[in-house]
């Protein structure tokens, strides 16, 4: 009967030191013209989808303490890779066009990129 007793004890607290190790992210998706992405795929590093935003582009998955990066994929965008602090709960991310600089030098999309970014920080501030 100590046994059992013992087993249970040590199984129960086991349980709860799992349960422990994880974290909750919460957030939301737009895109650079500040339209919802819904249905987002949310992929851990392994590339194994986790979870996908709700019609109104918001997000809360469960993730293990270890879990650090995080990738986000939409058809048409190109894929936004965050890599997340001990103390994230919250994350917002804007997702770009893939195709909209196609035939343009490097240095201008990248100049043309901060000025978008930049507006949309304007917007969400």
């Amino acid at each position: 009967m100590k046994k059992i007793l013992i087993k249970c004890i040590v199984l129960y607290f086991s349980i709860c030191n799992l349960h422990c190790q994880s974290k909750t992210i919460k957030g939301r998706i737009i895109n650079e013209q500040f339209e919802f992405m819904p249905m987002t795929s949310i992929l851990n590093n392994l590339n194994v989808e986790i979870g996908k935003t709700d019609m109104n582009s918001f997000f809360e998955i469960v993730i293990p303490d270890s879990e650090n990066k995080l990738l986000f994929r939409f058809t048409g965008l190109e894929p936004s890779k965050i890599e997340l602090t001990d103390n994230c709960e919250e994350a917002e991310i804007i997702m770009i066009s893939s195709g909209t600089h196609d035939f343009i030098s490097l240095r201008k999309v990248d100049r043309l990129r901060k000025k978008d970014l930049k507006n949309c920080k304007n917007y969400i501030n």
